[in-house]
């Protein structure tokens, strides 16, 4: 094995690994998540996971707006443009944050609805929605959370985010036990305390990590909007990207919940057993979904030192 492939090989790893760990803790939180509802009746179970499904296409739709703006980033990270790494950074906050806002107001007004596309039970219902008005308040947070992440990753610094993220989830499990099942004094609200355990999950990333960026002044966040400028041709470039992979992560994440819509329509009991086997599917996928994050950030990486040779044999 050469030099190179050693190199790539090692990079993949450091990359990849704090991915790989911070996507397995996530999954074994809605894990953990399905088996605590899963102790509550059958309209519980039903409601929180259709709820899930319906944030799921949101966040989705989060990662889809930065995900131009990381090929770029991935590349100014590779030649040390500090300048265009914070244009890169400011595009994320802003294309996230703009979705999410809309998200939030759009599921506040319009959740009932969606939920009734897959729920005919009125308590059913009622508890998705619960459930919806209460994650919907964190999707400003989260899309924040989202942005600085993916930009500590794309600069080889995995690991704060993966920390931050086993602190959510173990943050979200207490908040979850003591609010499904009314624990510590506090009111057994089933459905409804596990969107309170999601949410308060999401609050402890996002407030971790921004007193993080403020603290260590990171070279992507130093002076972020003073004097900002940004190039046309750059801004333009970077829509361009993000266009097409904001619509494919939402058309993915439509096809999957039109099949859940598809189940609970023919078989109302299949939503008890659709969380299991969508979690565990996913526990399996984060080795996949790691090592394709890694590959992208590396390789970008590559492009942006102008290694093209190097490049492709990486990508191949």
């Amino acid at each position: 094995m050469n030099e190179g492939i050693l190199r790539f090989v090692k990079n993949i790893v450091l990359v990849s690994l704090p991915i790989v760990i911070q996507q397995l803790f996530l999954n074994l939180a809605s894990l953990l998540d399905t088996l605590m509802v899963g102790q509550l009746d059958e309209a519980s179970i039903s409601g929180v996971y259709v709820a899930t499904q319906i944030i799921f296409v949101v966040n989705l739709m989060i990662f889809g707006s930065i995900e131009g703006a990381t090929v770029y980033y991935s590349q100014f990270f590779g030649i040390k443009d500090k300048e265009k790494m914070r244009n890169a950074f400011a595009f994320k906050l802003v294309a996230s944050v703009i979705i999410a806002f809309i998200a939030t107001f759009g599921l506040l007004i319009f959740g009932k609805d969606l939920a009734s596309l897959f729920l005919s039970s009125s308590l059913e219902i009622d508890i998705a929605v619960s459930y919806i008005n209460i994650v919907a308040l964190s999707f400003i947070p989260f899309a924040i959370t989202v942005s600085i992440s993916s930009t500590m990753r794309e600069s080889h610094n995995g690991l704060p985010p993966t920390i931050v993220t086993v602190i959510g989830v173990i943050s979200n499990l207490i908040f979850n036990y003591i609010f499904i099942y009314g624990k510590m004094g506090a009111p057994a609200l089933g459905g409804s305390g596990a969107a309170i355990g999601t949410f308060v999950n999401r609050i402890v990333e996002f407030t971790i990590l921004v007193i993080l960026l403020y603290k260590k002044k990171y070279d992507f966040s130093i002076n972020l909007f003073h004097n900002f400028k940004m190039e046309r041709s750059l801004l333009k470039n970077i829509i361009i990207k993000t266009i097409p992979l904001f619509f494919n992560e939402i058309l993915w994440s439509l096809s999957q919940t039109v099949l859940v819509f598809f189940f609970t329509q023919n078989d109302q009991i299949a939503t008890t057993v659709l969380p299991i086997v969508t979690t565990i599917s996913n526990l399996l996928f984060v080795v996949l979904l790691g090592l394709g994050n890694g590959y992208s950030i590396v390789v970008g990486n590559t492009i942006g030192e102008n290694k093209i040779e190097r490049a492709q044999k990486e990508a191949y």
